[in-house]
C-alpha cells in the first residue's frame, strides 16, 4: 500500500499486532487527526486507484499482446 499511498498522510501502516493496537489507540485517541489521513486517502483512491485507473490500462496491455481480447483480430 505504501507504493501506492503516503503512509502517515494518506492511510496508517502497521508491521503486526502490536503495533496495530497502538495505532488504533492512537488514532481513537486523535479524532481530527484520524480523519483527515482518511479525507486524504479517499481522494488519493478517487483520484488515481478506482477501476477505470486500474483496470482499463491493464486490459489495453492484454489486448496488446493478444488482439482478440477486445473484438480486434480474428478468432482462432
Amino acid at each position: 500500500m505504501g507504493e501506492f499511498f503516503d503512509p502517515g498522510r494518506e492511510l496508517a501502516l502497521f508491521a503486526g499486532v502490536d503495533e496495530a493496537r497502538e495505532k488504533i489507540r492512537y488514532y481513537l485517541a486523535h479524532d481530527g487527526e484520524r480523519r483527515a489521513i482518511a479525507a486524504r486517502g479517499q481522494r488519493r483512491a478517487h483520484a488515481e486507484h478506482t477501476y477505470d485507473h486500474r483496470l482499463g490500462p491493464a486490459l489495453e496491455r492484454l489486448a496488446a499482446r493478444d488482439g482478440r481480447l477486445l473484438g480486434g483480430g480474428a478468432a482462432g
